[in-house]
């Protein structure tokens, strides 16, 4: 018994279905290798969808990442202004007499902590860019520009809403 399924061409779709025969005398081996191939087909179908869907999660933490540096980069900003103010502060003191030296060295070395811990900082935010890029596609080298907009999230109405609102507020 032969049962034969000649190739086939679908102008539609673009696709063809490979021919086989199938026999009795060979107990169906060449089915159980097609339905073989269509597994593997399906498996490497799965496998392409988890790694886009990798990529996609590597993105959006390499985009948080960035936003977390820059925060920190301002937030460090901030205390080093204020480590400069406390400097100045305490160096008009130790001229006037109510601080000693150790404490105008004392500021002074915490401003250069602060700044060396700045610097670092932006070296962190070159690094979550340049990650961001690659994870992109994007050259290294260029710049982004990134929006944070994560607290600012507006809620706009809905049409029933609206439209529920609008009858409550009819003046009739």
């Amino acid at each position: 018994v032969l049962i034969e399924k000649g190739p086939r061409w679908s102008p539609d779709t673009f696709t063809s279905q490979a021919g086989v025969n199938w026999n009795l005398f060979n107990t169906f081996k060449d089915m159980i290798r097609v339905q073989g191939a269509l597994s593997d087909e399906k498996q490497s179908i799965e496998s392409i969808r988890d790694s886009v869907q990798d990529l996609g999660l590597k993105v959006v933490q390499a985009y948080y990442e960035l936003l977390r540096q820059m925060r920190l980069v301002e937030v460090n900003q901030k205390i080093l202004r204020s480590r400069l103010d406390r400097e100045i502060y305490i160096k008009t003191l130790f001229k006037d007499g109510a601080r000693s030296y150790s404490d105008v060295l004392n500021a002074n070395a915490q401003v250069k902590s602060q700044q060396l811990n700045l610097s670092n900082l932006k070296e962190g935010v070159k690094e979550s860019a340049t990650e961001l890029n690659y994870l992109l596609g994007l050259p290294v080298a260029e710049e982004l520009e990134i929006i944070d907009d994560t607290g600012k999230t507006e809620i706009l109405p809905t049409e029933e809403s609206s439209l529920e609102q609008a009858r409550r507020n009819r003046p009739d």
